[in-house]
């Protein structure tokens, strides 16, 4: 139950002003950053009282809210070109991590402005949708709990009002 969002991110300024870290080495850089997203669903956070059996034939669920379930955005998918004017082209972890924080940022702001959230909600509903279909209800009522934008971790962790759909009765 979910939707996957992958970007390719291009970063270019005067390393000065990209990296707050100190450095001898001046002039322009070009970074391409690579990042995957899953957003979905997490069924293992349903609770009992989300789930409404209202007779033998249709039952209520409200499904969790779409979320972040998986985020990679790994320093080794980073590709770096500078037009360095000393002889040192080393970058470091913290100078790299500098670079990336505003990375995330926009990558936050394309995941929320794309429609692989919806994505993500209707897989939920179709899914569960057949699934109780094949347990014998007809009439399926699936309310969402209200999501939230999505809000990706910080790239060193690695990690970090609601729609009623109803089944047509068949």
């Amino acid at each position: 139950m979910t939707a996957n969002f992958y970007d390719e991110m291009i970063i270019k300024g005067d390393k000065e002003k990209l990296v707050r870290t100190k450095d001898k080495n001046k002039g322009q850089i070009v970074i391409i950053q690579r990042a995957h997203v899953r957003i979905g669903i997490d069924l293992a956070r349903l609770k009992q009282n989300d789930i409404q059996v209202q007779d033998d034939t249709t039952i209520r669920i409200t499904l969790p809210p779409v979320e972040c379930l998986h985020f990679i955005m790994n320093p080794s998918d980073t590709d770096i070109y500078s037009e360095s004017k000393g002889n040192n082209n080393h970058w470091s972890f913290v100078q790299l991590q500098e670079v990336l924080e505003p990375v995330k940022d926009s990558l936050e702001m394309k995941v929320n402005a794309s429609k692989v959230m919806e994505s993500a909600r209707k897989g939920a509903e179709d899914i569960v949708t057949e699934f109780l279909r094949a347990c014998g209800y007809r009439r399926i009522i699936l309310a969402h709990a209200p999501s939230q934008p999505i809000i990706l971790p910080d790239p060193e962790s690695g990690l970090t009002t609601g729609n009623e759909y109803v089944s047509p009765v068949e």
